[in-house]
């Protein structure tokens, strides 16, 4: 059996999202990255039901007001990880989960030290994708 564990999250149905127009101009022209759970293609992030992600990282409880920005944070970073989006998209995506945030009801001021704490710790997250563990070696 191989396993990895770190999850605490299974997305129930498929998620599609316009990517924000400042992160959108960051990417070269007509990229697409397909994979089984995530997907972008001109301006659009789809997320497939079953994703599975861990939920805010760090100091962020998992409240309802940051769910579906960790959602979307963990699957642009999955992007980046598995070489579909530039790693130089990463503080755009940072700003995108602070405002995905703030629109479910943070309030202002958290959201913005989430993002603060994203931008100094957010490329550790890259560097470190999900264990694979085997049972039988």
């Amino acid at each position: 059996m191989i396993y990895s564990a770190g999850y605490k999250y299974r997305l129930e149905e498929e998620v599609i999202i316009p990517v924000p127009e400042a992160l959108a101009k960051q990417i070269p022209n007509r990229v697409f990255f397909d994979n089984t759970y995530v997907s972008y293609d001109d301006g659009v992030l789809w997320i497939g039901e079953s994703y599975s992600w861990d939920g805010p990282s760090g100091p962020m409880p998992d409240i309802k007001s940051s769910m579906f920005g960790s959602l979307i944070h963990d699957a642009w970073y999955q992007l980046i990880r598995e070489g579909g989006m530039p790693a130089f998209t990463r503080p755009y995506a940072d700003r995108w989960y602070g405002d995905l945030c703030i629109e479910d009801g943070m309030w202002r001021w958290v959201a913005n030290a989430s993002v603060r704490v994203l931008e100094g710790y957010g490329a550790e997250a890259l560097n470190n994708p999900k264990k694979i563990y085997s049972t039988r070696t």
